[in-house]
């Protein structure tokens, strides 16, 4: 194939992934705005708020796991295990201490798992206080993509930012 056809080529797929991506990205909102309707002011439809991606953080929170994941079911319920984790450190301590209470049946390694995950959240991004709802995981294998949506305080978005609805 010559260079420009070429060219042309991978610019028609680079358009046709971008295309995809965004047409899930769209479903993923719409099937948030549905789950979370009820909750009102502080629920975030958009990632473009200012604010670091949230499931860039989760990702890099749950790495040490994720690295271990040996399919597909695997790694969705490790990042299952990470959105505990990353919502339970947002808890006040009253509140840690009553879940560890209610979830003390489970084994050794949920919770050597758990609250590694808790401490990695912390160190690595004590600030972030978005209240992860939901998530939807696209694709799989090494082609697999994290959408997250979020609640938080409209009071804590950065300046000259809205709420998308």
């Amino acid at each position: 194939m010559a260079p420009k056809a070429r060219q042309k080529e991978l610019r028609l797929q680079r358009n046709r992934i971008r295309n995809r991506t965004h047409a899930v990205d769209l479903e993923f909102a719409e099937h948030f705005r549905e789950r979370v309707s009820d909750l009102g002011e502080n629920v975030v439809f958009s990632g473009k708020i200012g604010l670091p991606k949230l499931s860039a953080r989760l990702l890099k929170v749950v790495e040490p796991l994720t690295d271990q994941t040996e399919n597909d079911q695997d790694y969705e319920e490790t990042i299952q295990l990470g959105i505990l984790a990353w919502n339970f450190s947002l808890l006040p301590e009253e509140g840690q201490t009553e879940f560890i209470r209610e979830m003390a049946a489970q084994t050794q390694a949920f919770w050597a798992d758990f609250m590694s995950l808790v401490g990695r959240k912390c160190e690595l991004f004590p600030d972030d206080d978005r209240i992860i709802l939901d998530y939807m995981i696209v694709g799989t294998g090494p082609s697999r993509r994290l959408l997250v949506g979020f609640a938080m305080d409209p009071e804590a978005l950065p300046a000259g930012q809205a709420v998308q609805r």
